[in-house]
């Protein structure tokens, strides 16, 4: 894919979010630079897709011991632990591009 190489590091996150649902570490992996610039660059992403007519879908993280799901978190991180539980065992947050 071309669009991994060239351009911004917002547009290669954009490039690749148009392909594939993806965790910020893999995100990170994909286009060589740290989780934490990746979620650093992750609200400025969403900003521009929507001025494109997209949108940076997010499929929340979900405690995988009693289930709860952070519906209400609007951090693109992953949480510490589980408000209900106290578990740490959390999936991370996967982000998409789609339409608005």
């Amino acid at each position: 894919m071309d669009g991994l190489r060239t351009g911004t590091v917002r547009q290669r996150i954009m490039n690749i979010l148009r392909h594939e649902n993806l965790t910020s570490k893999e995100i990170s992996k994909r286009i060589s630079i740290t989780q934490k610039e990746v979620i650093r660059h992750l609200p400025n992403v969403a900003k521009s897709l929507s001025s494109k007519g997209f949108s940076l879908n997010i499929e929340k993280p979900q405690c995988l011991d009693c289930g709860f799901m952070f519906r209400e978190r609007s951090r693109f991180s992953k949480p510490g632990h589980c408000p209900r539980c106290k578990g740490t065992r959390i999936t991370e947050p996967s982000f998409s591009v789609g339409l608005l």
